[in-house]
């Protein structure tokens, strides 16, 4: 037997009877493969949501890497390396942070110079 048929026999064992009477509601997901890891975490969040909230399969990136660049060192950086490993990228925010126009910019709270101070 070759070694690849060895492994490949190994990977399709059965549970062994300790783990079918010691772990109850095992499920095994067979869409859902342990090299994804975008998949897992949109499976856990959309598990944390149920039963109430439904979700869609996708967020709005995708299954797609997505990087910050808080500077322009930041941003730089990520596109030489992605130009050095042959991929592109897509803008989907502006290069600035700024508040949103419907957050309230101006403190309802007088502001205290010092005068009054607690006693």
């Amino acid at each position: 037997m070759r070694f690849k048929e060895i492994i490949e026999s190994l990977g399709h064992s059965k549970l062994p009877k300790n783990a079918i009477f010691g772990i109850p509601g095992a499920r095994v997901w067979p869409q859902l493969s342990n090299g994804n890891p975008y998949d897992m975490y949109r499976m856990l969040v959309a598990m944390a949501g149920c039963p109430d909230n439904d979700m869609p399969k996708n967020g709005p990136t995708g299954p797609n890497m997505v990087t910050i660049s808080y500077t322009p060192a930041d941003e730089e950086i990520a596109i030489k390396a992605g130009k050095n490993m042959g991929y592109t990228s897509k803008e989907l925010t502006t290069k600035d942070s700024s508040e949103m126009p419907q957050i309230n910019k101006t403190s309802p709270v007088p502001f205290n110079s010092g005068k009054y101070k607690r006693k």
